[in-house]
């Protein structure tokens, strides 16, 4: 596709056809040309300055700033528009420009190109062209812009269509493709990472709930021992001495479940359960033995007796490991209470 190179604005203050001066910078016909995306809006060739839908005799492709100039350069041309265009019916170019604040603008914060509307005192002899319809400022200085620049008028630039080679128009399509890529490419990242950021923000509120939920249940775990320890120290089955001991064993059991036989049936109960269940019903003797018997019974367990318990499941632990074998405190309690149901 050919396309024709054109320009359409440059540095200085010119005055608008609503009666405004704006001074046009570097930057902002930098800004004009960096913001002009065709896949977003696509600027149109059309005759006067229509307010709404009319015919477009062509499209803006691309848009670029040479020596402190804007230019456009326009493809899709109307063979017709182009004859009239050519042989002089058209003796102004103007641009019609978004400004950062006007409704409507494309790309909101930026100026953006609008349309590039061709005036004269008579249409091209193309079937359906309607009237030419000049813009009226609307919106106060929000409005966009409209500038219309005469050949003859030395002090705005003067419209001369130049067809570009064949290497710029590469050259441009090349730089057009790099740009798309680079945004593309930009997008992508930025969606990855916020995609990425939103994962970890909800792995650490999984993490934060799941930690607060264990350490209630530890404290749960723990005021349930002590209440049970408290109990039986009432009802004259703990000393008071053995309680601390008691209510470690108890949260070191958790609720692993153990098994074993009982007559002619399997039963299935957590490790709390079943020290609850001994030491509930077995009773307590605090009177003191003869030396004799105290030798005999001085390694016997006493299932009553927290310590007792912890103390021998530490040994049991100590010659499994011995043994070269190695278990949990868990499994070692579970064991010594094996021997209650004997």
């Amino acid at each position: 596709m050919t396309l024709t190179k054109m320009p359409i604005m440059k540095l200085g203050t010119h005055t608008a056809m609503d009666g405004r001066d704006i001074s046009f910078t570097a930057d902002m016909l930098n800004d004009i040309a960096d913001s002009y995306d065709p896949q977003l809006a696509e600027s149109p060739i059309v005759i006067g300055h229509p307010s709404l839908t009319a015919p477009a005799y062509g499209w803006v492709k691309q848009t670029s700033v040479e020596d402190g100039t804007l230019y456009v350069h326009v493809g899709q041309v109307d063979a017709a528009f182009a004859e009239a265009v050519n042989s002089g019916r058209y003796k102004k170019r103007s641009a019609s420009i978004f400004l950062p604040e006007t409704p409507g603008n494309p790309k909101p914060g930026h100026y953006y190109l609008r349309h590039v509307g061709f005036l004269g005192a008579v249409p091209p002899a193309v079937k359906g062209l309607a009237d030419v319809n000049f813009a009226e400022s609307q919106g106060g200085e929000n409005a966009f812009a409209d500038f219309a620049f005469d050949e003859s008028d030395s002090d705005h630039p003067k419209p001369q269509e130049k067809t570009m080679t064949e290497a710029e128009q590469q050259a441009a399509i090349e730089a057009a493709a790099a740009k798309l890529a680079a945004d593309e490419v930009a997008k992508k990242e930025a969606d990855f990472a916020a995609r990425e950021a939103a994962i970890a923000d909800r792995e650490s509120k999984v993490k934060a709930a799941e930690e607060e939920k264990a350490k209630a249940e530890a404290e749960k775990q723990k005021k349930e021992a002590t209440d049970f320890a408290d109990s039986l120290v009432k009802a004259g089955k703990l000393l008071p001495a053995h309680k601390a001991g008691l209510v470690e064993v108890m949260v070191q059991l958790g609720n692993a479940p153990v098994s074993f036989s009982d007559g002619s049936q399997t039963v299935s109960k957590s490790s709390i359960d079943v020290l609850k269940d001994v030491l509930n019903t077995k009773p307590v003797d605090f009177s003191e033995k003869s030396g004799e018997e105290g030798e005999k019974d001085k390694d016997a367990v006493d299932f009553a007796d927290g310590a007792s318990i912890a103390k021998a499941a530490t040994a049991y632990q100590a010659e499994q490991a011995k043994a070269g074998v190695e278990i949990s405190m868990t499994d070692a309690v579970n064991h010594i209470m094996q021997g209650a149901k004997k």
